[in-house]
């Protein structure tokens, strides 16, 4: 069954993506979300289709991520270091260290 486009106002919008109003807000002036369209002169919706392909993008990204990692990997600190040499909050927590 083909889905039908359709036009979602924020709050909906906020359930289905799992973001706050100001991340929204924040990830649309980045451009990592799509943007409103205007309905109305005080009101916006968001386009199913885009919303559905963003999220489908970070399952997406979530997935290749998990692919290409080992459970250690998940607390990189982008440099290469694990939890275990980084001295992050994983280690800290595994040391008993109060944060």
């Amino acid at each position: 069954m083909a889905r039908q486009r359709s036009l979602i106002r924020k709050r909906p919008v906020l359930s289905r993506v799992g973001l706050c109003n100001t991340t929204l807000y924040e990830k649309i002036k980045e451009g990592t979300f799509p943007p409103p369209i205007p309905i109305g002169d005080r009101a916006v919706a968001w386009d199913s289709f885009a919303i559905d392909e963003w999220i489908d993008e970070k399952i997406k990204n979530a997935e290749r991520a998990a692919a290409n990692n080992d459970s250690s990997s998940m607390y990189s600190d982008g440099a290469g270091n694990s939890g275990k040499e980084s001295g992050d909050v994983q280690s800290l927590a595994v040391r008993g260290g109060k944060l």
